[in-house]
């Protein structure tokens, strides 16, 4: 009788964390897909440790909708504003952006919400790699490949160079 307490006590937990990322993989991978070019944050420090640190290059369209102005090309986020991510001619590659109210993401292909892509943002790759990861940066055009989750949160999938996944184009 004893051991069969035992045995639910340790069960119990491990099915909650079971589900609970289930539904997390489910969520991130059930969004749409979005290509979106990136720029190191720090040109001089690309790669810092094992990770690389970068700022998302939006396609900005239009005035913002919600908080914030523009300051040369980008307006000033603003934490409690969403992005609405636009498809163009090529289907969630570099989507049309611009800030809105965050009640307002309904009309949008898909969203962001401003905080979560507030730079610098990390990338992290293998120790042995990075040297040669960051030789090839500066030379090709770099974008992330995400999925837009339920509650606005990016879910990073893969670091692009010149449209192939970085570790095919750097094993070529």
């Amino acid at each position: 009788m004893k051991n069969r307490w035992v045995r639910i006590a340790v069960l119990i937990p491990i099915l909650g964390l079971l589900f609970i990322v289930g539904r997390a993989e489910f969520a991130a991978r059930s969004g749409p897909t979005w290509h979106i070019p990136i720029e190191g944050y720090d040109p001089r420090d690309l790669l810092h440790g094992r990770y690389l640190r970068y700022q998302f290059r939006f396609n900005w369209q239009g005035q913002s909708d919600c908080g914030g102005r523009f300051t040369g090309s980008r307006p000033d986020l603003d934490p409690d504003c969403c992005l609405c991510l636009t498809r163009t001619n090529e289907p969630g590659i570099d989507p049309a952006v611009r800030q809105t109210s965050c009640d307002e993401v309904e009309r949008c292909d898909g969203w962001l919400r401003a905080e979560a892509v507030e730079p610098p943002l990390r990338f992290f790759v293998p120790e042995d790699r990075a040297q040669q990861l960051e030789n090839a940066l500066g030379k090709r055009e770099t974008s992330i490949e995400l999925t837009s989750g339920p509650n606005g949160n990016p879910a990073i999938i893969e670091l692009y160079l010149d449209g192939a996944p970085w570790r095919q184009q750097l094993d070529e």
